[in-house]
């Protein structure tokens, strides 16, 4: 009788598990780069795949509020869904110190009245890096540069030997 009950309260608990979570394209060993002045939009990606009801979620943007900011901070996930979008603005000003930025992003799902109910609430955190750099000239471009004066400095040195030979 006494496994009975363990094992009852398991079954039952096992009908409340929620599945939703939030997907980001950065992680702690996969950075976002940006530069100095550049905005850029970061797409999360908010899934309740597993569940017959809509998750609704409270967004708190813990670290690098500096830097980042939410167009809304609340979202809903229709049951079997994986597509809600959650659009992150990350934008460096030209002043900005550089460096390593953490942006921290807690989700916590929201309940509807429950008439003075004890409810437990999920929630996740997302997190990674933003490293801010100089943005690097990209290498083709470099090539070119060097190649344009490379011809630069033939045209010269050609017209300078025509003219020593034409006072000759």
């Amino acid at each position: 009788m006494r496994y009975l009950i363990p094992i009852f309260l398991a079954f039952i608990l096992v009908g409340t598990v929620s599945a939703a979570g939030i997907s980001s394209p950065y992680w702690e060993d996969h950075p976002l780069s940006m530069g100095y002045g550049e905005t850029k939009v970061v797409e999360l990606n908010f899934q309740n795949m597993v569940g017959d009801s809509p998750v609704t979620i409270e967004l708190n943007l813990r670290k690098g509020g500096n830097i980042a900011f939410l167009d809304k901070t609340t979202y809903t996930a229709q049951p079997k869904t994986h597509d809600t979008i959650i659009p992150l603005t990350i934008s460096i000003p030209e002043g900005y110190d550089g460096g390593i930025q953490t942006i921290e992003l807690e989700a916590k799902t929201v309940s509807g009245d429950t008439a003075g109910m004890v409810v437990l609430n999920s929630g996740w955190i997302v997190s990674f890096n933003v490293i801010v750099s100089e943005k690097d000239v990209p290498k083709s471009t470099l090539t070119w540069i060097i190649v344009g004066l490379i011809l630069i400095l033939i045209i010269i040195l050609v017209l300078v030997l025509l003219i020593i030979r034409n006072r000759r």
